[in-house]
């Protein structure tokens, strides 16, 4: 049986080797004009100037119908006399033909905004359009729902979740097909497709996988695959666990009044829900550590899809204490973000220590990326620096928040 381990894991790490290892990277020109994170400025653009491309032979927008009924699956949708908007009230992408609409939220790593779908399609709704006949797409990496704040008072079965990695590279595959005469378009259309491949780590070739799955047809070797995919998912939980475990230990080393871990979200940083967090596909969960410091507000470290630390305090439930808090921890950190819940965060991954070297190389915990496990299963000396370089930023967070009096957590 360890023979038949070691044939297996060798057999498949040559094919990697061969495969991925050596492979020349391609040029991509979305890569070095844009972040492969920039919803706006890059996927809302590219994908709206594709669904509004106008078909110059026979004068159809294709693109756009395929995506209507293929995507969307909107059989019904009046495509002919429908406009194709981006930023239109804010909306990333909003395809309409009274009373009619589909409103596009692109999420690639960014939080939601309060109330930030139920908003769009209010305005709409004064806008003349139908409530019953407004779809709502919430288009992410991997398909997650988006959050309980965000969707407001519409029911969650609603919206449509679409993802990048499951529902645009085919149908792309249809926009490549359809620029057969514009060679410009379908080396772009390509590049893009590529480009969106590699952020949801799915760009493996055709030819990789097919030699991968004829090894494992070989003897047992798919009963053998399946027990160390079995494996896998706790060998992950594990080794976010012990991450977080590193994160408080090191905090409590640094940080003598350190708050205690609230109690409410205490389990947060076992191993149940961070099982829930790694294989969650399309649901909101949250791990991690959260040290409570005041009414409605904690210090935080842990993941949602990638791995972030700040300070949470929804601004909604404690207006007063958020804008102190942004206040407080402004000069914090030179490019931290911050949204409705957060009032400063950053992706562990933008910390000086984190060597990653492109838009794949992100910290996730959903579905842990190839980086993600590379580095969690790295050496522990390594792992241990980053963790202290973590703990440090917490700490001066810490320091930020005590000096303005903004802790009030016995």
């Amino acid at each position: 049986m360890i023979e038949r381990y070691s044939n297996l894991l060798g057999s498949a790490a040559r094919l990697y080797e061969r495969h991925r290892v050596n492979r020349p990277k391609p040029f991509n020109v979305f890569a070095v004009l844009r972040s492969a994170s920039d919803e706006v400025n890059l996927h809302s653009r590219f994908l709206h100037a594709l669904l509004d491309h106008v078909d110059p032979l026979s004068g159809e927008r294709e693109n756009l119908d395929e995506f209507v009924r293929g995507v969307v699956q909107a059989k019904d949708f009046a495509v002919k006399g429908a406009h194709v908007e981006r930023e239109s009230n804010h909306i990333d992408l909003l395809i309409a033909n009274k009373p009619e609409a589909i409103v596009i939220e692109n999420k690639i790593w960014a939080g939601d905004q309060e109330r930030q779908l139920q908003r769009y399609r209010y305005s709409l709704i004064h806008e003349g359009y139908d409530k019953e006949s407004i779809r709502l797409l919430y288009l992410t990496p991997f398909g997650h729902e988006p959050s309980k704040q965000s969707v407001g008072d519409i029911p969650v079965k609603q919206i449509q979740l679409v993802s990048y990695r499951d529902d645009l590279p085919n149908w792309l595959i249809g926009c490549q097909r359809r620029a057969f005469s514009d060679p410009g378009l379908r080396e772009s259309i390509a590049q893009y497709r590529r480009l969106i491949l590699q952020m949801t780590n799915n760009d493996y070739e055709a030819e990789h996988m097919n030699e991968l799955k004829e090894l494992l047809r070989r003897d047992d070797n798919v009963v053998l695959a399946r027990q160390i995919s079995r494996t896998l998912i706790d060998v992950e939980v594990e080794l976010v666990g012990k991450f977080y475990g590193l994160i408080e230990e090191l905090l409590r080393a640094e940080i003598n009044d350190l708050p205690e871990i609230d109690p409410d979200y205490k389990g947060l940083a076992h191993e149940r829900e961070i099982r829930k967090c790694v294989v969650g596909k399309g649901q909101n969960r949250d791990s991690g550590l959260y040290f409570k410091f005041a009414e409605n507000a904690w210090l935080h470290v842990g993941g949602y899809n990638r791995l972030w630390f700040g300070v949470y305090c929804s601004r909604e439930e404690s207006a007063d204490l958020y804008g102190n808090l942004q206040k407080a921890l402004a000069s914090a950190g030179d490019r931290h973000h911050q949204d409705f819940e957060s009032p400063w965060y950053l992706w562990l991954d933008e910390l000086p220590r984190w060597t990653g070297a492109d838009e794949r190389e992100r910290l996730h915990i959903r579905e842990p990326n190839e980086a993600s496990l590379r580095f969690l299963s790295s050496d522990p000396g390594s792992v241990r620096e980053f963790a202290q370089c973590v703990a440090g930023a917490l700490r001066d967070l810490w320091g930020a928040i005590n000096e303005h009096g903004l802790a009030s957590q016995p």
